[in-house]
């Protein structure tokens, strides 16, 4: 579990591989995991996706739950997906400020494409991250998970203002 506002912000990177050429990925953040449905999707949360169905994506964030608000999402080009492509991607959770997907497609040519978002909103108790894909024998492989913090910018920006600070000092001494 996690609170993106407390801990300043989350990351998720990973590496997913599209076995099926009519799959997607959907990860959630400020979850708190439900099912519902036939096919066993997340029912609530904030959700990064993406899809090999159709041939060309961008990677997507939309709510999936009342009490969460997304502004424009601004979205990068779309790329060519196929089966057996092979994707490494970040999802940054800000929690009181901005969110983003970037995914990259790894070989052969290489494609960059990030969609961000403001979002305002409560998470969910408990707030959890949740994976899914699509149902019905498609396949999508993750590999590489790593779920970690992300310090606050105003933190980070202080850290720099203190060590200048300090450079400043010894300058002068």
């Amino acid at each position: 579990t996690f609170d993106p506002d407390v801990l300043g912000g989350l990351s998720i990177t990973g590496r997913m591989t599209f076995v099926s050429d009519d799959d997607f990925a959907q990860f959630l953040t400020r979850t708190d995991g439900t099912p519902y449905g036939g096919f066993g999707e997340t029912a609530n949360g904030l959700e990064f996706f993406f899809s090999a169905n159709g041939g060309a994506a961008s990677p997507g964030i939309r709510t999936k739950r009342a009490g969460i608000t997304i502004g424009a999402v601004t979205s990068g080009p779309t790329i060519n997906v196929v089966a057996g492509d092979i994707f490494d991607f970040t999802i940054i959770d800000e929690g009181t400020s901005g969110v983003s997907f970037t995914v990259t497609k790894v070989g052969g040519t290489f494609f960059t494409s990030t969609s961000t978002a403001v979002v305002t909103g409560d998470s969910v108790t408990p707030s959890l991250v949740s994976f899914h894909n699509r149902e019905g024998g498609r396949r999508m492989n993750l590999d590489n998970i790593v779920i970690s913090t992300v310090p606050e910018p105003s933190s980070s920006l202080m850290a720099l203002g203190s060590l200048g600070l300090l450079f400043r000092r010894k300058r002068r001494a």
